[in-house]
Parts: C-alpha cells; structure tokens; sequence
C-alpha cells in the first residue's frame, strides 16, 4: 500500500508528465486530443502506468514506473521527458510527419 506522501507525489508527478506531453506534443506540430493515464485510471498503487497520447493523427503511449511520477514532481526529470519524445517520434513514424522545421 502507497502512504499519503508518496501518493500525493506521484499523482502531481502525473499531472506534471503530462502537461509536458500536451507541451511536446503541440510544439512538434501535433494537436492533442487528450492525453490519458491508464485509459483514464490512473490507480496510484501500481508500479507501473502508460500514459496515452491521443492525437487526430494517431495514439502512441509513453510507460512510466511509480517511481518516475514520484521523481518528476520534484524537479526537471531528463528520462521521463526522453520517453515522451520517444513517443511522439513514434507518431511521426506512424503518420510520415517530419520533424518540425523540416519540409
């Protein structure tokens, strides 16, 4: 079981990735649709979560560990937001979208 701290942690941890995943997503050139955690459950006793970046071009998910939402309410967390570049690189591949900037 999660004790109130680390709960509280790991849910503004969540909030944060995922406004930086809207914050991605719109400066490569893509507009969200919505931007989801667990198909809308985000249960902060698992140790594991996929958030889901829903676009009109495409879905593609991004997976976390309780311990990288925990780790990115505090500060700035380099892999967490590597993953999320990952993800909409994946959604370039699946739409042939370039990279912004490149025509």
């Amino acid at each position: 079981m999660v004790g109130p701290l680390q709960r509280k942690q790991r849910q503004q941890g969540a909030e944060q990735i995922r406004e930086w995943a809207f914050n991605l997503l719109r400066a490569d050139g893509f507009e969200p649709v919505s931007v989801v955690w667990d198909l809308g459950q985000l249960d902060l006793d698992r140790e594991e979560h996929t958030l889901n970046l829903i676009t009109e071009s495409g879905i593609v998910k991004a997976s976390f560990t309780a311990r990288e939402l925990e780790d990115s309410f505090s500060y700035v967390h380099t892999p967490q937001v590597d993953e999320l570049r990952e993800a909409i690189g994946r959604l370039r591949e699946q739409t042939g979208q370039p990279p912004e900037g490149e025509a």
